[in-house]
This record gives C-alpha cells, sequence and structure tokens, in this order.
C-alpha cells in the first residue's frame, strides 16, 4: 500500500483546475540550463500468511538527479535512487542502488510544466540471506527485485507536473515506472504514484 496515493489524486484536480497557487511564474528553462532534483519517498508493506504472523516494512526511497538542456525543451539527465528496506520483513536485506541515464522533454501549458522522459540503467540489489529471500518470494513489484544478487537492468519511464514557486525552483508531482529485466530475462514493472519532490534550474 502507497501511503502517498491518496494525497496525490486530492491534489492533482483542484491544483490544475484552479489558479497556480504559486502564481503566474515561468522557469529559467533554455539551451544550457542546468537541472538538479531530489525526491524522498516511502512505500509501507504489511504480509500476513495464513496462520503465521504478520511482518511488515517500509521501502524508503531518495533519489537525486541532475541534467543539462541540450534545447529548450529537452535535457540529458543522470539519476541515482537508493531503495532502504527497513522493518522485520525486511530483516537482513540490503540497499537496492540504482542508476539511470536519459532524455526528459519539458513543455510549458499556462502556469505549470509537464515533462515526460525515458530512461536506461541497472539496479544493483544489496546482499540478502537465505530468510530475507524467502520472504521476498511472496512479492512481485520493485521488491521482487530485491531477491537477486546480480545486476539488472532497468528502463524507467518518469513523468509528472511542475508548479513553480520561483523562477528557478518547482514542486515536482511525478510518476515513475520502471521496467526490470533480471538474470533470467524474467521481468518486473514498478510503477510509484505520487513521486513528490523539488526541481531546481540555474
Amino acid at each position: 500500500m502507497r501511503l502517498i496515493v491518496v494525497l496525490l489524486f486530492s491534489l492533482i484536480p483542484s491544483i490544475v483546475m484552479a489558479q497556480n497557487p504559486f502564481g503566474n511564474r515561468g522557469l529559467f528553462i533554455k539551451q544550457g540550463t542546468f537541472t538538479v532534483s531530489g525526491t524522498v519517498g516511502a512505500e509501507y508493506i504489511n504480509y500476513a500468511p495464513e496462520g503465521m504472523d504478520s511482518s511488515s516494512g517500509v521501502i524508503l526511497t531518495f533519489a537525486p538527479s541532475a541534467g543539462y538542456f541540450i534545447n529548450d525543451n529537452v535535457s540529458i539527465q543522470v539519476s541515482m535512487a537508493a531503495y532502504v528496506p527497513t522493518g522485520d520483513l525486511f530483516d537482513n536485506v540490503g540497499t537496492t542502488w540504482l542508476i539511470a541515464a536519459g532524455a526528459v522533454y519539458y513543455h510549458r501549458i499556462n502556469n505549470f510544466y509537464v515533462y515526460a522522459g525515458l530512461m536506461a540503467g541497472y539496479i544493483k540489489p544489496g546482499d540478502t540471506s537465505r530468510e530475507a529471500t524467502n520472504n521476498l518470494k511472496n512479492f512481485g513489484d520493485l521488491n521482487g527485485s530485491l531477491e537477486s544478487n546480480t545486476t539488472q537492468t532497468a528502463i524507467i519511464f518518469p513523468a509528472g507536473l511542475l508548479f513553480p514557486i520561483t523562477s528557478s525552483l518547482a514542486f515536482d508531482v511525478g510518476i515513475r515506472a520502471v521496467y526490470i529485466i533480471d538474470e533470467d530475462d524474467s521481468a518486473i514493472f514498478d510503477c510509484s504514484i505520487g513521486w513528490f519532490g523539488l526541481q531546481a534550474f540555474f
């Protein structure tokens, strides 16, 4: 269960339909502009097998990125993410790392901006004990990628809305879809709705 899904869907209609609460400001986006961004997220999971005690855990996500605009709309970006599992469900599971690069397209619509992109990279799961692996076999989604100790290929589809706070800073409300291919050519698809953060332009 993602704690921020409900919040996302309650915010977007009111923000988009109403006047931009941050005012009518354009972002400093043109060829040669640099951008940096960062987001922090959390995913709560509870697993209750029949006839057994339940286990729960939280996956914390820290995701900084940086980019350079090659024209007025397209930014070449490099992104990194750390997925940190906590709680008894994820005992002895290490941090999973993702690094990717690609392009993101930005377009202004009235008082806000939309963006969408395509990135490719690798996921390196952290060390996982046998006990932890047995727990994780019950999960698909991105959590399933934590089972393996080998590097996996990842394709990332970032998309979202930017609401300018100043000409150099915007509030980011987005979606991150990640398609993972493991060493057995099995596929895992994870879509995080409610990706909140900040983007800066200079």
